[in-house]
């Protein structure tokens, strides 16, 4: 599945920014002296080209992840199912998960003024590795936050595939799994999942405890991690109102596509829907690889931090 990398090196400005340049801050203006007002693409100079000296852009490199597990990849392929009812019924163990993304926008609001920076893709994101074809590359944007991320679950297309064989199944999908289904009575029924949706959503509009990401000055390590380990939960009402669950598939197989029957479509339309609201971004700061709690755009994770350096400090202490 290699290809090789996109050079993904966009900035582009709302269209309110296009007609009246109000980006005046000192922080973007090494682009617009470059290129005028409006759309910029190409590689800015590092260089504060305002004259003040010091770097203006950062550069941004971006990661997939699959679960919360430790490492780059999975240590386990198998997750837990929660019924309707908020109770363990039997694990599901996946042995192909892909999403296909595109148009990957870091969107930042500073002092009123909107902007946002692209990756296009598209790319296949393979979750059970965590690898990601093509390399979406580097892309180098203003420095400062940027409250959300939003992207396109999209099919693919043949003539987009790339290296990609034009047998495989992710081509024309934009979510291709499978894997087998094992209830708590030990009975295993495979289990497909396609979806062949164009869809947009955003990570941060999400939840209500986003506090976006801040991209300094030198190499940023942007990662998005896909909750795999939440999406087979149906104890909500949020995602599932209906109140589906696997035990309305009396079949020996689960099969949710398109032409599924009414129950499997509502099972399908709450793993979509799990699989965007569960999904978290982040920047990497210990260079570990891998997005933690502490390190998510969540809020309510710094909580968590305060309490665990806290710990430490009390041990250190005594």
């Amino acid at each position: 599945m290699s290809a090789s990398p996109q050079k993904a090196t966009k900035i582009d400005y709302n269209s309110d920014v296009k007609k009246n340049c109000s980006w005046t801050r000192a922080l973007f203006l090494s682009l617009f002296l470059a290129t005028g007002c409006g759309t910029w693409i190409g590689n800015p100079d590092k260089t504060n080209q305002g004259g003040s000296g010091g770097s203006t852009v950062a550069s941004v490199s971006l990661a997939f992840q699959g679960t919360d597990n430790p490492g780059l990849a999975l240590q386990s392929n198998s997750f837990t199912v929660i019924d309707r009812d908020g109770l363990d019924s039997g694990t599901i163990t996946l042995i192909n998960a892909r999403l296909v993304l595109k148009e990957i926008r870091l969107k930042s609001e500073q002092d009123g003024e909107k902007g946002e920076a692209q990756f296009p893709g598209p790319y296949i994101v393979n979750l059970l590795t965590n690898e990601v074809a093509p390399s979406p590359g580097i892309i180098e944007v203003p420095l400062g936050s940027y409250q959300d991320i939003q992207m396109k679950l999209d099919k693919l297309d043949p003539e987009d595939r790339g290296s990609i064989d034009e047998s495989d199944p992710i081509v024309n999908h934009s979510i291709y799994m499978t894997g087998t289904y094992t209830n708590t009575s030990g009975v295993n029924k495979s289990f497909q999942m396609t979806f062949e949706l164009d869809e947009e959503f955003s990570l941060a509009q999400q939840k209500s405890n986003s506090k976006g990401v801040e991209f300094l000055e030198g190499e940023n390590s942007l990662i998005i991690a896909f909750r795999i380990d939440k999406w087979f939960d149906f104890s909500s009402s949020e995602t599932n109102s209906d109140g589906f669950d696997f035990s309305y598939i009396n079949d020996d197989t689960i099969i949710l596509n398109k032409d599924s029957e009414e129950a499997s479509q509502k099972i399908r339309e709450v793993i979509k829907e799990n699989i965007k609201n569960t999904a978290d971004f982040g920047k990497d700061q210990d260079g570990d690889g891998k997005l933690s709690k502490i390190e998510d755009d969540n809020e309510d994770n710094d909580d968590e931090e305060d309490e665990t350096v806290n710990s430490e400090l009390f041990d250190n202490d005594y």
